[in-house]
């Protein structure tokens, strides 16, 4: 049966890619600096804040970030899908998701000449005001 011009597999495919593509948010976005210190994109997908207040803190505070994000449509959609489900329900796929592709995901190495320590203050600052939009 077809959803929306999609047949079932291929809309399960697109969900798996969405979760995939969000998990990477931390590798897109925020490597992981240290250790001791949370992976910033577990924080970013805990985030209580849905799509739209994420995409106006972070035009806000991390327009560079912002526009990385923007540059690439299908990812943006597939994040902002994620971002709109409940925290408890969203954790849950991205759980399910990670058990069963436990080659995607994680952190991948920043670009060169991105500070990354900058990039996760900047990361930290729009989760700390998303609530605000």
């Amino acid at each position: 049966m077809a959803v929306s011009g999609m047949s079932a597999r291929s809309a399960r495919v697109a969900g798996g890619l969405a979760i995939a593509g969000a998990i990477g948010v931390a590798g897109l976005l925020v490597p992981a600096v240290g250790a001791a210190q949370p992976p910033a994109g577990a924080e970013f997908l805990r985030t209580t804040c849905n799509a739209a207040q994420v995409e106006s803190a972070l035009h806000e505070h991390a327009p560079d970030l912002a526009a990385r994000v923007d540059a690439h449509p299908e990812f943006k959609s597939r994040l902002d899908e994620l971002l709109n489900l409940p925290p408890a329900e969203r954790q849950q796929r991205i759980e399910s998701f990670r058990q069963q592709h436990p080659d995607l995901g994680g952190n991948r190495p920043m670009p060169q000449g991105v500070d990354s320590g900058a990039v996760r203050g900047e990361l930290q600052q729009v989760l700390d005001t998303c609530h605000n939009y």
